[in-house]
């Protein structure tokens, strides 16, 4: 077509409108320009977005490692405090648990042996005793009372090693049968009670010999 007809004014740009850049799409470069800005600022926000979701993400398994570690301290700690706790007072236990047995088996000896001395001694019969025999009865008699006094005494400080006390008011004691004691001293008054107590029965056999004697005399 021949381009006769065609001014050449037309093709040239106004003075007013600045020149238009093209691409092929038909966008022009500052469009091109803001929308590359605008996805790149999205991008930078999506990856913000991702960075604060993984860092929120790495605090919880910080805070749960955290709480994981005071859970294997805690654990750490009060098992090996409560194992040797139990390790000790089994010692102890065992330990009492010995004595205990020393003790009942101490205490069941001691109790048997006191109830046969006590059978032994509900058998003396003052009143079978004949006026013959009386000296030599009398005798044998405060001999078997010494020898189950001397068992007594014996038994009496077996219990008190073990630390058992009959009566806990009153310090532990071995009270012998005559009145003598192991322990605890005597007051003066108890002494005295306690000769009162062995010279009578000698002054009421002394007496009883002398009335048969005066009896035996004035016949």
């Amino acid at each position: 077509m021949p381009n006769d007809f065609i001014d050449g004014d037309f093709l040239k740009p106004t003075p007013n409108e600045p020149p238009q850049r093209t691409s092929a799409g038909g966008a022009t470069l500052y469009e091109r320009l803001r929308r590359r800005v605008e996805d790149d600022e999205s991008r930078s926000s999506d990856e913000l977005e991702r960075i604060r979701k993984r860092s929120e993400e790495v605090e919880r398994q910080r805070q749960a490692l955290r709480s994981l570690r005071g859970k294997q301290t805690e654990f750490d700690r009060s098992y090996r405090e409560l194992t040797e706790r139990l390790k000790r007072h089994i010692v102890l236990l065992r330990t009492e648990e010995e004595q205990a047995s020393r003790a009942a088996t101490v205490c069941h000896e001691t109790r048997h042996r006191f109830e046969s001395l006590t059978g032994e001694l509900e058998r003396i019969d003052p009143n079978s005793w004949s006026e013959e025999t009386l000296d030599n009865d009398l005798t044998q008699a405060l001999a078997q009372i010494e020898s189950a006094n001397a068992v007594f005494r014996k038994g009496a400080d077996r219990v008190a090693a073990i630390g058992w006390q009959p009566d806990k008011s009153q310090p532990v004691q071995a009270e012998g049968l005559l009145g003598d004691t192991v322990q605890a001293p005597r007051r003066f008054m108890d002494w005295l009670k306690i000769g009162f107590a062995l010279t009578l029965p000698l002054a009421v056999v002394l007496l009883f010999l002398t009335v048969i004697i005066l009896w035996l005399t004035s016949r």
